[in-house]
């Protein structure tokens, strides 16, 4: 099986509850279609840099699971359909950075930390 990782926004708009419902929904894909999920992590409310179906701001949802061609297709398939996801993106990842390549959502890119550390005013 190979490794992917999926990000998606949902509306803002919805409650705390609806988006734990949607995030299982598409754990439910997953698993259904003969994948195994290794992370499912709901980040922040973010400011979305331009409105996406009228939407200003998004909820990500980051998701790194193992599976075949099937399984994407399925994943593709109910992000289209499923008016909570309002967009999607899927990558293929190194088996080793299954689970370990998501990074903290509050946290500058360390190139960007190294470059202006001496800098203050």
């Amino acid at each position: 099986m190979t490794a992917y990782e999926t990000v998606f926004i949902l509306k803002s708009s919805f409650s705390t509850e609806e988006e734990v419902a949607a995030i299982e929904k598409v754990r439910g894909v997953i698993e259904r279609g003969g994948g195994v999920v290794s992370t499912l992590d709901r980040w922040d409310r973010k400011k979305l840099a331009y409105p996406i179906k009228k939407e200003k701001r998004g909820v990500y949802v980051i998701a790194h699971y193992e599976g075949g061609g099937a399984v994407i297709s399925q994943i593709e398939r109910h992000c289209k359909l499923e008016e909570s996801v309002i967009k999607s993106m899927t990558t293929r990842l190194d088996p080793g950075a299954l689970g370990k390549a998501i990074p903290n959502p509050d946290e500058k890119p360390i190139f960007f930390q190294e470059k202006f550390k001496g800098l203050r005013r």
